[in-house]
């Protein structure tokens, strides 16, 4: 009897003691890009993948072939605070492209160690990431 009261103690010690995950942490994650006209206009979307190394604090972003939205790139990036991360592309979008469509700027977050989400506005133009851990 005190083998399985001490068993449900511990158990319930380390459930308790387990701490959400917000801050984005190193792996690998697939989603899909979005960018949306807030006024109604235009629509883009394309499937990447992107690979956070965090002990480097580097990323790498790959794209589907077909769609070429978002653009790949790859760089370092930055946890400003709980809310916002600032990627530093060390590409640039091909010419007559929209430098936009390349990670490199500040985007609000949300993390929850499986789900990744990426967003910003610049002028009436949403860009969305919707990432997933793979």
């Amino acid at each position: 009897m005190k083998k399985i009261i001490t068993l449900v103690a511990i158990s319930v010690l380390i459930f308790s003691c387990s701490k959400e995950v917000t801050t984005p942490n190193g792996g690998v994650f697939r989603g899909v890009f979005e960018m949306t006209g807030l006024n109604g206009g235009g629509f883009e979307t394309g499937s990447c993948t992107i690979a956070l190394f965090e002990e480097s604090k580097r990323f790498s972003m790959s794209t589907d072939t077909t769609s070429n939205v978002p653009y790949s790139c790859y760089g370092s990036y930055a946890i400003t605070d709980g809310t916002k991360m600032t990627f530093t592309s060390e590409q640039v979008a091909p010419l007559n492209g929209d430098q936009n469509i390349i990670l490199d700027s500040i985007y609000t977050y949300v993390f929850d160690d499986v789900n990744f989400k990426l967003t910003k506005v610049v002028d009436t133009i949403k860009y969305d990431f919707r990432f997933l851990r793979y």
